[in-house]
């Protein structure tokens, strides 16, 4: 699975990615973010929310192995079906727990994909080809009539979505190891486990989302240029503020360097170059 890049002038540009039309998927800005809960939480319950739709197989190889998949045949469409399956599997085995609370069993998938792509009735069917073939979809159930449906997601459609809810987070993924043959992806896959329980042992990370995009939001009003302030930081995307403020950091780095070092040949060239 190649991951599709988006140009650097389209995501800074803020703008929504079309993924047919009258099917658009939000960059969010910081008051949509906001929005979602309107208290201290908005931050955590939209990184929990991304983190729904990103689907990235790598970051399920552990549960894919146990489930006797190989997470690099998987796409991110294929880790999206798996979770709609598993949370009606939940429901099927304590169906009382849902009907207590009222609560559907993708309610959390559900509130992902009207945050990220307007309000619908979100539904996954089969749909059948004019071929005849019969693929799961995801679908507007308001938007069916005389059994057809305007509002369609496809397995492309999706994939594309989720690269770019992970591009616009600035989603790190030049770590990612890819294994040449199966004794190698074994070793990833161990080392995967063991790193998901440290991790299972710290503080929930979603709960950090708010502190970690609040310090960037107070940098880059008191230690940017000025064209972002308190007064306006909410109306700013999601993707220039994390990229605008990490171009901060490589600059002062190498304003440090240069005020610091007289023998440039000491420093590493590419330390010096903060445009990439």
């Amino acid at each position: 699975m190649t991951d599709k890049k988006f140009s650097e002038g389209f995501l800074f540009s803020g703008k929504d990615l079309k993924l047919a039309e009258g099917i658009y998927v939000k960059h969010p800005t910081i008051e949509d973010i906001l929005n979602l809960t309107g208290d201290e939480n908005s931050f955590s319950v939209y990184y929990s929310l991304a983190s729904l739709l990103m689907c990235d197989p790598y970051e399920y190889m552990v549960m894919l192995n146990d489930m006797g998949i190989d997470y690099s045949t998987q796409d991110y469409f294929d880790v999206f079906l798996m979770q709609w399956k598993q949370c009606w599997d939940n429901y099927k085995a304590n169906p009382e727990v849902f009907e207590q609370n009222h609560i559907s069993p993708v309610y959390n998938i559900v509130i992902a994909l009207c945050f990220f792509l307007g309000e619908h009735q979100f539904d996954v069917q089969n749909l059948r080809y004019e071929n005849g073939e019969i693929k799961p979809v995801i679908v507007d159930l308001n938007s069916i009539k005389d059994n057809k449906c305007s509002y369609v997601i496809d397995r492309n459609m999706f994939n594309r979505m989720a690269e770019f809810i992970s591009a616009v987070n600035c989603v790190d993924k030049s770590k990612q190891i890819h294994p040449k043959n199966d004794s190698y992806k074994k070793m990833l896959i161990d080392d995967m486990r063991d790193e998901i329980k440290k991790q299972s042992k710290k503080k929930n990370n979603n709960s950090n989302y708010g502190e970690y995009i609040g310090n960037i939001m107070r940098a880059v009003c008191f230690c940017g240029n000025g064209s972002i302030s308190v007064f306006n930081v909410n109306q700013c995307h999601i993707y220039p503020l994390l990229k605008g403020f990490n171009m901060f950091i490589k600059k002062d780095n190498v304003d440090h360097l240069m005020n610091g070092q007289y023998d440039l040949s000491k420093i590493n060239k590419k330390e010096l170059d903060w445009f990439e």
